[in-house]
């Protein structure tokens, strides 16, 4: 998965590119990837002077719906039209065709506290590695839970029988 070094990035995996005093917002590979195949994005916000980690829209999948947040305080000064007919591009092009929006920045500071790629890299690690915990775990879980009566009470026999035999 590619991770830009020329970006920084949130914790809620929007990634930042800023020029001047204007930033374009997107989400990043990894998100998109979680997400799935996306088929709308509403912006609402174009116009609107949003603080950090304020939500400035919403992305559509095919299977959930998930909220933007602003990586930092700003007026949202455009939203990506060819997203309306396209919201796919995010898919495609996360770092590139499929930005968001672009925001007039506010406070260049905040900038510091957003991660570099190495840092993203090492969430993402993290959150895979929690995914992949849970994924097994509830597994295990479906597995039990779908065994029948007779399955179950085949293997207390069986652990009875084991142990009968070891007294």
């Amino acid at each position: 998965m590619s991770i830009p070094n020329n970006l920084k990035y949130s914790k809620d995996h929007e990634w930042i590119s800023v020029e001047g005093d204007v930033a374009t917002i997107g989400i990043t590979a990894f998100a998109q990837g979680e997400l799935g195949d996306i088929v709308y994005v509403d912006v609402e916000t174009e116009g609107e002077t949003l603080g950090q980690e304020e939500v400035f829209g919403t992305v559509e999948a095919v299977k959930t719906v998930s909220d933007l947040f602003m990586p930092i305080s700003g007026e949202v000064v455009e939203f990506n039209t060819e997203l309306e007919g396209e919201p796919e591009l995010i898919n495609t092009d996360p770092y590139g065709k499929g930005w968001i929006i672009k925001v007039k920045v506010e406070d260049v500071a905040q900038l510091e506290a957003l991660l570099d790629a190495a840092a993203y890299g090492d969430l993402i690690e993290i959150l895979q590695g929690t995914l992949t915990f849970l994924h097994r775990s509830f597994d295990f879980v479906d597995l039990m839970a779908n065994l029948s009566g007779i399955t179950i009470a085949y293997i207390i026999v069986i652990y009875y029988l084991q142990h009968k035999k070891t007294q």
